[in-house]
């Protein structure tokens, strides 16, 4: 495991959370207002750069939601997203323009297939909206944010030239979105790269990138933008969103934290929180995480083998590449099943307050090779029933509790 020591001197690399928006998005997965304001103050416990709070020309009832979060949020900078009109424009201004730090981010399809099928517009004309856009919402707030939808099926050079665009007018950011999550790795790497050394003034704004994740490579297109230099990561939590969802924030930020010496970058995230973020993303979107979801699943810092539990007994760094703290577990989670073995079983005995030996713990660890032939787990209390009863058979008399 890679050193944080000298994280404090790394690149900063800001994190947006679009969870209120593009997770809100996710089919099924509404948030009702009062869970947008309590999410989004968790999202600012969790220390995020900016929240994106919504789409406030979709609704009246959007647009108040939006606005609510601007006024109650005070550290971290609250966006809201709008299209590349001046009415979507104007209603995101007014919804946060109470914000301490307010953004808008403007959105602008630039590959073929969705200004031919969708847009219906000449090059020119779709080139014409970018500045118009960023021109537009430059007049509510100074932090402008431009996107380019679906960028990784946009001509590079046309990408460019909105890019260019989009600085002139007065974005601070520019992003490019992944929209329907076809690019991949070499593909992300080659565009952040060619766009770093060919766009005009670049360098006077941040890069920014969008992964979705329809081939399950958001989070990996995300890492790799960072190392080609984009420094905004747009994400969300759970990887929540539309269709197959959007890079999930925990995974990118505990690679970053995890694999410092090869993402050198300093983020501004309490990991801490991670866990109890995704917990309640899931509660309230009603959309389950996976047991195995990395970093935040219920079983991701869990051992079932006997092999893993005896060498993490000896030295957790064997099978754990993280400690469980970090992101807000408790610890490590003995589990005992078919292939538990006997320090496993002791070590879970003992936290259950029954320190076996000998004879007592080789008939407990007879009952659980029993018990888990029709089973898959056993429980806490199973295994104080098992732990009473090996006791009881070698004459061990225990004033323990059960």
């Amino acid at each position: 495991m890679e050193s944080l020591i000298g994280i404090g001197m790394a690149e900063r690399v800001i994190i947006l959370d679009t969870t209120l928006r593009d997770g809100d998005q996710a089919a099924g997965a509404a948030f009702t207002p009062n869970e947008k304001l309590q999410l989004a103050l968790q999202l600012q416990r969790l220390k995020v750069d900016v929240i994106e709070a919504g789409f406030p020309a979709a609704s009246e009832a959007e647009f108040l939601n939006v606005r609510r979060i601007a006024e109650e949020i005070k550290d971290s900078a609250v966006c809201a997203f709008a299209r590349s009109n001046i009415r979507d424009i104007q209603l995101a201004g007014e919804a946060i323009c109470k914000a301490v730090s307010p953004r808008i981010e403007v959105a602008v399809p630039v590959s073929d297939i969705h200004i031919t099928c969708q847009l219906r517009k000449s090059h020119s004309d779709i080139l014409e909206m970018t500045r118009e856009a960023v021109h537009q919402a430059r007049k509510f707030v100074s932090d402008v944010a431009w996107i380019g939808v679906d960028s990784t099926r946009a001509d590079r050079g046309y990408l460019a030239r909105h890019m260019e665009a989009a600085i002139d007018a007065g974005a601070a950011t520019v992003a490019i979105a992944d929209t329907v999550g076809f690019a991949t790795p070499p593909e992300i790497d080659a565009l952040v790269r060619y766009l770093l050394a060919n766009v005009e003034g670049i360098h006077k704004t941040t890069l920014a990138v969008h992964c979705h994740d329809d081939l399950g490579l958001a989070t990996a297109n995300t890492l790799v933008a960072l190392q080609a230099g984009a420094r905004e990561v747009q994400c969300t939590v759970n990887g929540l969103g539309e269709r197959a969802g959007n890079a999930a924030l925990e995974e990118v930020v505990m690679a970053v934290n995890v694999r410092n010496g090869i993402y050198p970058f300093n983020l501004g995230v309490n990991t801490r929180e991670l866990v109890a973020t995704s917990q309640m993303v899931m509660r309230m979107s009603g959309f389950a995480v996976s047991p195995n979801k990395a970093v935040v699943g219920i079983n991701a810092f869990a051992h079932g083998s006997g092999m893993h539990q005896d060498a993490l007994l000896k030295a957790a760094e064997t099978y754990q590449i993280m400690d469980p703290t970090l992101v807000g577990r408790s610890g490590q989670s003995l589990v005992i099943g078919p292939h538990s073995g006997r320090h496993g079983l002791k070590q879970k005995l003992l936290e259950l307050g029954y320190p076996l030996e000998g004879n007592s713990l080789e008939q407990a660890f007879r009952l659980v090779r029993e018990q888990t032939v029709s089973r898959k787990l056993l429980g806490d209390e199973e295994l104080r029933s098992i732990a009473l009863q090996s006791l009881s058979q070698n004459g061990v008399t225990t004033g323990m509790q059960s």
